[in-house]
């Protein structure tokens, strides 16, 4: 018995006899893969993989060591191919000394990294329904028994693949949430902090799939946790911000981010998170200078020039917003040859980069090893190198190239300039946006123009296009350019390019289809401050003048002959898009009409039916279920107050006093003579007062 023990151990050493007087060490492929060098141990693992087929024992570990060694060097196709082989070539009752569960375990980590979450899941059950809790262990209790001369080689040679059980139940927990699947992505967390609870970064998760739930306390008590096992960890900062933000505390929100971005100052992700908190606070000052301190940190983070630009359009601030835009311009750009490059062996290797305009000027080929510039080597030389391709634009250079496929090195003359890659087109759209707002409407069409020509699918191309196109149309244009812009903004849903579908319907003549896409934009947005907005939802409106002027004109006239339910619709028009003024004298006309007939204010059945949903909503405090379900019967029956009072307490459950008090007062004034008038003026002083305290 001792002697097969130890014959088997001399397997899990990879020192495999495969006929009399062969011997081949495996052991080499796994210190080759321990250290990193990957390339090596994928040359001894395929080797061996060739060489055993696609049976028995060390066809199952090569296959999975090869599979890792993919993995490491993050060729994801490949380490599933060879992880699922370990799995298929072996054979129930194999000994494999506890690697098992690591097949599974690698296999699911490969598939969550190519986001194939439901495959993922799969793996990663299985590798925690076999894994052992502590494999340390494992190997202190079968390895040391046997044969303690070399159980520490063992041990250092297999337990980097080896994973925990509560590794696998995290993993299983990550997948399910990226899998949206939140309860379940709980329960296999919890069991990962109940099997090592001293892990920050398990509580953090577990806090994440809680705030998933919109089980807000739960996150906070849970994220709180891992702070208390280790109090500057900036993640759990970080997710208590998320749950602060969802819950509408943004103090809280912004504090936490604040603290997170303090102990890890470097994630400027973080920072653009920041700078979104203060925008939703309406403080642009405070989110621009966020996002120029995340710039000094990391000068060519994309993301951040990206904000920046974009919250000095929202801020009005032009001038500024078209030197952000131009640096972010700059940096979608690639000077030099018009290719990227990697090194390998001390000399820069070409990497093409696809979509770009004009594509390799150059006509390198992928993988090109550029051993020579202008004679001189390039080995050992990264800035020298760099320099020389840093010259002014038309400077010409020869390169000595050494080939794949060519025994000789080659010599190629290229010339100095600069590509765009398709990443460039959201720049040159915001451009092309900032132009038009500034008047200079020839160089916006050649932004839009070349913004789209480099992507058509970037969502900011085609809205800057399609507003070329309809500012290029005549007025009462079906037909061309304007049809063109319609089409391609049909498809979207983002609210910017609705407005422009509204604009480009109010060009046609079509003002009714106008106003009603305006009229289906969120409340929300159609009330933001945002000055890039802003500027073409006041194009929108000036466009509807006419159709506005008319629907006055027509209440009037239909009011003065005592056709007071077809008046009423007409006002309901008008309310769609009347500022808070109008609004004002709009009701106050309707006030005086219902008091004349109050049978008109009776709620239609439709409308009935979405106020019921709302109250049983408000019942079991579902305050947004409930806000929707008033806004349904708003548009049913604008003018009923009742309404507009439900509307109130419904914001008042959600803290958002502002908004309870503005459709409190709208109650009052389409009904001011209501028997609770002073019950409701009461509430308004108590709102005011939550309001000044730091309420919304």
């Amino acid at each position: 018995m001792k002697k097969t023990a130890i014959f088997l151990f001399c397997f899990s050493l990879f020192l495999v006899v495969q006929s009399r007087g062969e011997l081949v060490d495996k052991e080499q492929g796994i210190k080759a893969l321990n250290s990193g060098n990957y390339d090596l141990a994928i040359k001894i693992f395929k080797e061996c993989v060739e060489k055993q087929g696609d049976s028995g024992k060390l066809a199952a570990y090569c296959s999975f060591f090869l599979g890792r060694a993919y993995y490491e060097k993050g060729q994801m196709d490949e380490a599933i191919k060879y992880l699922k082989r370990a799995i298929e070539v072996y054979k129930e009752g194999m000994t494999v000394f506890g690697l098992d569960p690591a097949w599974y375990y690698w296999l699911g980590r490969a598939y969550y990294d190519t986001d194939q979450y439901d495959k993922a899941i799969v793996s990663f059950q299985k590798a925690a329904s076999i894994a052992d809790e502590n494999p340390e262990s494992f190997f202190d209790y079968y390895y040391r028994k046997f044969y303690k001369s070399v159980a520490d080689r063992v041990k250092n040679a297999l337990l980097p693949h080896m994973p925990p059980k509560y590794s696998c139940y995290f993993y299983l927990g990550n997948s399910y949430y990226m899998n949206g699947q939140f309860q379940e992505a709980v329960e296999a967390l919890t069991k990962a902090v109940e099997l090592n609870p001293k892990v920050e970064d398990f509580y953090t998760q577990l806090a994440n799939a809680y705030l998933g739930l919109n089980q807000f306390e739960k996150a906070i008590q849970i994220a709180k946790r891992s702070i208390a096992v280790e109090q500057n960890n900036p993640f759990a900062y970080h997710i208590l911000s998320k749950i602060y933000r969802a819950m509408g505390k943004y103090d809280e929100a912004i504090d936490s981010l604040k603290r997170s971005i303090e102990l890890e100052p470097k994630i400027i992700d973080r920072h653009v998170n920041l700078a979104s908190l203060y925008v939703e606070t309406g403080n642009y000052d405070q989110a621009i200078g966020v996002l120029k301190k995340a710039l000094e940190i990391s000068p060519r983070n994309r993301n951040a020039h990206f904000y920046l630009a974009y919250y000095y359009m929202s801020d009005g601030r032009f001038d500024e917003a078209i030197n952000s835009v131009n640096k972010l311009f700059e940096l979608n750009t690639i000077k030099g040859i018009g290719t990227y490059f990697r090194f390998e062996e001390d000399y820069p290797v070409v990497v093409l980069v696809e979509g770009t305009v004009p594509y390799n000027p150059a006509g390198l080929q992928n993988g090109d090893r550029i051993i020579k510039v202008n004679g001189q080597s390039t080995k050992g030389n990264r800035d020298k190198f760099f320099q020389s391709l840093d010259g002014s634009e038309g400077t010409q250079l020869t390169l000595t190239i050494k080939r794949n496929g060519l025994k000789e090195p080659i010599e190629q003359k290229v010339t100095l300039g600069k590509v765009l890659m398709k990443s460039a087109a959201t720049p040159l759209s915001m451009r092309s946006f900032i132009q038009a707002i500034k008047g200079n409407w020839e160089q916006s069409r050649q932004d839009a123009e070349m913004a789209y020509a480099l992507d058509k699918e970037d969502t900011w191309a085609f809205s800057a296009i399609s507003f070329a196109y309809i500012r290029e149309s005549p007025p009462l244009t079906r037909e061309g350019k304007i049809a063109e812009a319609v089409k391609i903004l049909s498809g979207s849903k983002d609210n910017l390019d609705r407005l422009l579908e509204a604009l480009a319907y109010s060009r046609m003549g079509d003002l009714k289809h106008s106003l009603d896409i305006y009229t289906s934009l969120p409340e929300e947005y159609l009330q933001s401050q945002n000055a890039f907005h802003r500027f073409f939802r006041e194009a929108v409106l000036e466009s509807l003048i006419p159709y506005l002027e008319n629907k006055k004109e027509s209440a009037r006239s239909l009011e003065a002959k005592g056709q007071y339910s077809d008046a009423l619709k007409e006002y309901a028009e008008l309310l769609k898009i009347a500022d808070e003024e109008e609004a004002r004298e709009i009701r106050t006309k309707v006030a005086m009409i219902l008091k004349a007939r109050p049978e008109m204010a009776e709620l239609p059945e439709e409308a009935r039916r979405y106020v019921m949903r709302a109250e049983m909503a408000s019942k079991e405090s579902k305050f947004d279920d409930a806000l929707q379900e008033y806004k349904k019967a708003i548009k049913i029956a604008p003018f009923s107050p009742a309404l507009y009072k439900g509307l109130a307490l419904s914001y008042e459950g959600l803290k958002d006093y502002r908004r309870a008090i503005s459709n409190m007062n709208i109650y009052l004034e389409l009904y001011p003579e209501a028997p609770d008038a002073r019950e409701v003026k009461d509430q308004i002083y108590k709102w005011e007062y939550m309001l000044e305290k730091g309420g919304k």
